[in-house]
């Protein structure tokens, strides 16, 4: 079990690079608003799920701030998927049944484990991610497809930051 959240961790990255790629060919939408909102928002749970398996504060964007540009984003995402990464290589399979401290589950009759917070955060930034490749697909001159089949079949590629 440990080895599939392992590869769920690894396929996140690698969809996400893969976004930033096709985001980054598109320059005409590196200021849309939207798409900045949306990856501020998904990389932001990444790291307050992240940082309630650590047991440690996160502080998300103020909604009045500015939102982050393109680059921030980028490096912001890198960032996320590093810390996953050499989280998910110390976990122990007892760890993914450990229940996670975080503020804002205080008051809920059940505590979300390790296990269920890894799957809450790869599958927010799924959903997110596809908003965003939707939104994109219409700028694009190629189809891109980051579906975790095609992660697979394609022999689990590392993700490429490199832009």
């Amino acid at each position: 079990m440990l080895e599939y959240f392992k590869d769920l961790i690894a396929y996140t990255a690698w969809a996400d690079a893969e976004f930033f790629r096709v985001w980054k060919s598109l320059s005409q939408l590196h200021d849309d608003n939207s798409l900045r909102l949306r990856t501020d928002h998904l990389i932001s749970v990444q790291f307050l799920f992240l940082n309630a398996i650590l047991d440690q504060p996160y502080a998300m964007r103020a909604a009045d701030s500015p939102l982050p540009e393109f680059t921030e984003l980028h490096h912001r995402s890198q960032e996320s998927h590093e810390k996953w990464n050499n989280l998910i290589s110390k976990l122990a399979l007892v760890d993914l049944e450990k229940p996670i401290r975080a503020s804002w589950f205080r008051n809920v009759p059940v505590q979300p484990t390790f296990g269920e917070a890894i799957t809450q955060a790869v599958m927010h930034t799924q959903h997110h991610r596809a908003q965003n490749m939707a939104a994109i697909a219409q700028h694009a001159s190629e189809k891109t497809i980051v579906d975790y089949i095609v992660w697979t079949v394609r022999s689990r590629p590392a993700p490429q930051w490199n832009l």
